[in-house]
């Protein structure tokens, strides 16, 4: 559906300024994609219509009566099923695509209410074309970012507004999860590192702090994200842990957590080891119901190297 057109430009200012957060255990094993490479233009030059001054392609549009630009990494050979920066303010950037380039074959995408476990940074550079590049304050990048894995929403859908009110909840079944992960390493002169852990939230916990596993409040739901986003992982178990250092897309089977019955929710847990200004793009909306096992495993056999646990 189109965006009215005040609305777009006013998202692509608010990239411009801010870092979005639109959400065993061998630390020192990194994961890799040797088969996969990405390549930046260096140089100015005009490529099928795409103008790139630096390596960054300009993006040009119109906010109120003015034009602006905004500016992204040029990468020339994208990597299938890769969310990148510029595909936050591209208002045709077609989510489902993505959905379906990162699903394992065996599986099916589980249902989707909303998408808004995007974590990014938007860095921009000075490159002219705005009055205001000269003297933009460029975001860096938090330390931590926690997104939940499941989706809980209610089973059946009123017109009631009370966030208090005690209903049933139910979360699709999330066998596998993929990530995808643009961290513009061959373009940046410096990227931060990158861990990405899993923590569990077992049934006892849940129930204890948000109500029964599936009775509780919006507002118990969204107190409890609060905390956990916050930092908050008393109570909680760490499941596995990879240093991330290459652009890709990457896997966690959950059927492979021992007793993952006993977890009513995950949460994704990014740490970086410096904050600096930089530009970036996580995405892990991505989940999926195995329907065929041995379809998946067959898979799952040959893209090994791309599970994290």
């Amino acid at each position: 559906m189109k965006r009215k057109i005040l609305l777009v430009f006013s998202i692509l200012l608010l990239f411009l300024i801010s870092c979005g957060q639109d959400k065993n255990k061998d630390v020192d094993e990194q994961l890799t994609e040797p088969e996969y490479e990405t390549t930046s233009v260096e140089a100015k030059e005009i490529k099928e219509g795409i103008k790139v001054i630096d390596g960054w392609k300009v993006i040009e549009s119109e906010a109120n009566g003015k034009k602006v630009y905004v500016y992204a990494p040029y990468i020339e050979n994208k990597l299938k099923g890769v969310s990148y920066w510029e595909d936050s303010i591209d208002v045709d950037f077609n989510i489902n695509k993505i959905i379906n380039a990162d699903m394992p074959n065996g599986c099916i995408a589980t249902e989707q209410k909303v998408w808004s476990d995007n974590v990014n940074c938007s860095f921009q550079p000075n490159l002219g074309l705005n009055e205001y590049d000269s003297t933009r304050v460029n975001p860096k990048n938090e330390l931590r970012y926690i997104r939940p894995v499941k989706q809980y929403y209610k089973v059946l859908s009123d017109n009631n507004t009370d966030l208090n009110q005690i209903t049933e909840y139910t979360a699709p079944k999330v066998d596998v999860q993929a990530v995808s992960f643009a961290l513009y390493e061959d373009f940046l002169s410096e990227v931060p590192g990158l861990i990405v852990k899993v923590y569990g939230v077992p049934v006892s916990k849940w129930n204890s702090e948000v109500g029964d596993t599936k009775m509780f409040s919006y507002n118990q739901m969204s107190e409890f994200d609060k905390k956990i986003e916050s930092g908050n992982l008393t109570g909680c178990d760490e499941l596995l842990s990879k240093k991330i250092s290459k652009t890709g897309v990457y896997y966690i089977d959950y059927t492979e957590i021992p007793d993952n019955d006993n977890y009513a929710q995950y949460y994704l847990v990014y740490e970086f080891d410096k904050s600096i200004e930089c530009i970036f793009k996580i995405s892990s909306f991505m989940t999926y119901t195995i329907n065929d096992s041995d379809s998946y495993n067959t898979w799952k056999k040959e893209n090994i190297e791309r599970l994290l646990n």
